[in-house]
Order: C-alpha cells, then sequence, then structure tokens
C-alpha cells in the first residue's frame, strides 16, 4: 500500500534515525514500552509530547495489520487480546508511533502506521472488533504501571512465552500488579476518563493525534 506523507520538519525527521539501545521482549508489549518511555524520558531525546496507548477492545479482540507476528499472506494480520504502542506528538500531524512489533520503520510516521496497521474496518466487523484507544501520559504510566508476569504463566505455572531477564515492574505506590486496569477499556464516566487516563474510540482517537493531542 502506498502511503503519502507531509513532509516532516528537520528536527523530527532526525529523529527517525535516531539510534535506541532497547531491551525487547516479544509478547510483553507493555514492559517494552515501559523501559522505551523511560529511556526516552531519561534521556531527554524527545520533542513532543510522550504517550503510553493500549489497544484493545471490550471482546479482548483487536485486529491489526503490519506485525511482525502476523500472517504474512495478510499483510502481517492478527488479532490480539491487547497490544500497546507509544505516541510522540510533536505537532499537528507530525506524530511517531513507537511499535515494537510493527513491520513499519522504528518509530514510524504517524500516517504511515494510521494508513497500514489500523485501517478502517468494513462495517461488518465494527461491532465486535472496533479498536479502542487507552491514552495515558508517559509520566502517569511511568509512576502507575505495574505487572508481576502472572497474565503469561499458565495454570500449571509455566510460561506463555519466556519473561524479560529484567526484574518485574513495580508502581511508585508499591503495587506489584495492575496491568489489567491499563488493558480495561470501561471508562469511569460518561467523557471517557479513566483511573489512569482517557478511553477513545477509533474516530475520536484519531482526531485527537491529527489535532496535536488537543481534544
Amino acid at each position: 500500500m502506498a502511503v503519502n506523507s507531509p513532509a516532516l520538519d528537520p528536527e523530527v525527521a532526525a529523529k527517525l534515525q535516531r539510534p535506541l539501545s532497547l531491551a525487547y521482549t516479544a509478547w510483553y508489549c507493555e514492559e517494552n514500552i515501559y523501559h522505551l518511555l523511560s529511556q526516552l524520558t531519561l534521556d531527554r531525546r524527545t520533542v513532543g509530547q510522550l504517550y503510553a496507548v493500549f489497544l484493545s477492545n471490550p471482546n479482548r479482540q483487536l485486529p491489526l495489520w503490519c506485525q511482525k507476528s502476523g500472517d504474512d499472506s495478510h499483510n502481517g494480520f492478527i488479532c490480539y487480546d491487547y497490544h500497546v504502542i507509544a505516541l510522540e506528538i510533536c505537532s499537528d500531524k507530525q506524530t511517531l508511533v513507537y511499535d515494537f512489533d510493527s513491520l513499519l520503520p522504528f518509530p514510524a510516521k504517524w500516517d504511515a502506521f494510521a494508513a497500514t496497521t489500523i485501517p478502517p474496518l468494513p462495517p461488518s466487523l465494527r461491532l465486535d472488533f472496533a479498536r479502542y484507544f487507552h491514552v495515558i501520559e508517559a509520566a502517569t504510566f511511568l509512576e502507575g504501571f505495574a505487572s508481576d508476569r502472572s497474565h503469561m504463566k499458565w495454570p500449571d505455572g509455566s510460561w506463555k512465552a519466556p519473561p524479560p531477564p529484567h526484574s518485574c515492574i513495580s508502581a511508585k505506590d508499591g503495587c506489584n500488579m495492575n496491568l489489567e486496569s491499563f488493558i480495561s477499556m470501561q471508562p469511569i464516566n460518561e467523557q471517557g476518563s479513566t483511573v489512569h487516563g482517557q478511553l477513545m474510540n477509533e474516530e475520536i482517537f484519531i482526531k485527537w493525534v491529527l489535532a496535536g493531542g488537543q481534544s
């Protein structure tokens, strides 16, 4: 699929080529994004606002394309229960997407990601497979996220996928596991607020990104 991208300003374009030394473990997208945002924040290598974004829906059936673990014969299609990416919103239409599991460059331009990874779903799929986006500011995510990796174990205690070599992540308040509260696509009010951030449907999320992160 051809993607016509607007020109990026020089500073943002340079970021597409910057080297990043990052830990990656397949099937642990939330931890990959946590450590990415931690490094970007500490290194101060950003020119925009950083966010963690959890993608899912109430059915835990999330259709994405252009994924490394996806079906090569169907443009990298895969149906996750959830996925996690990072956004860096630099200015209107100059947003970078960090998706460790994407076939796109890392980071990718927003328009390429939108066209290839979250293309519009046909009407017949929108009821059961509609994508929702839980947007959390990076600082909030880094302070509040916790995972003891228990969701990646079978009932007999064996791993569903080999765990990362680093220690489990605990929240600043001492919590050891709250992953479900980030994956949950249930807001706490009619405005879409959550305990950690903001829940958006796909239409609202895309408009929010294109508006430079402004509601």
